[in-house]
């Protein structure tokens, strides 16, 4: 597990300046650069058709003359905006409040400041909106989370599902880096093959980056 995770901090650092990658750029030998970063090695190049890999110095072909050109990891792209938001969340999360307004009812005052949020009606909820949310017999399985939880990170905010109302978005493909549900998942073809996980295990696996990354790059982050 920790090799695994140490991979996986290494392939969201950029071995050229050691922070989050930026317009991650993939080579054709697998190694990851900040578009940036590549940009300023292209131009200390005599030829400009071909890059040298920092790291492997294999060369590759440069189209057009322009870094830009090489494929974008878009896991990697991924990964990192998804830190970044997190990290923001942390920030603005104040001690002892979500600091997230009711969604259902237009207060004023500290009664419409949101304490749950619910998941199938993807609604936050004060204290008085969530009495009457409960009073629904239909709502009695609605999934329902801490306001102050989502604005710290701890839970990702689950949306229902535009193709199957009822059902909440419970799952990620990471093939496709896209969420979807278990009624997509089984009338649906399109993720057939492809890594299924859930979307519990999915901020698990990202906070471990997260918490995995070396502190001078959290210090950035912060």
């Amino acid at each position: 597990m920790a090799s695994t995770r140490q991979h996986l901090t290494d392939s969201l650092q950029c071995p050229i300046c050691k922070d989050l990658l930026t317009k991650p750029k993939l080579l054709p030998c697998s190694h990851t650069f900040c578009e940036g970063c590549l940009t300023q090695v292209h131009s200390t190049q005599a030829w400009r058709d071909q890059i040298p890999c920092p790291v492997c110095r294999s060369v590759a072909h440069v189209s057009n003359n322009n870094v830009s050109y090489f494929p974008t990891n878009q896991i990697a792209k991924s990964l990192v905006e998804d830190i970044k938001e997190r990290s923001d969340k942390k920030r603005s999360t104040d001690s002892t409040s979500s600091g997230q307004r009711c969604t259902v009812c237009d207060d004023d005052d500290d009664q419409g400041l949101a304490t749950f949020y619910c998941q199938h009606c993807s609604e936050f909820l004060c204290d008085s909106c969530l009495e009457q949310h409960n009073r629904f017999r239909k709502n009695v399985f609605h999934k329902l989370v801490s306001a102050r939880d989502i604005a710290s990170g701890e839970i990702r905010i689950q949306l229902a599902c535009p193709e199957h109302p009822r059902e909440l978005q419970q799952f990620a493909c990471i093939t496709c880096l896209v969420r979807t549900c278990c009624r997509c998942l089984e009338v649906g073809h399109q993720h057939d093959g492809h890594e299924i996980v859930g979307i519990e295990q999915c901020d698990k696996w990202l906070k471990e980056v997260v918490d995995s990354l070396p502190e001078e790059v959290n210090r950035k982050l912060l």
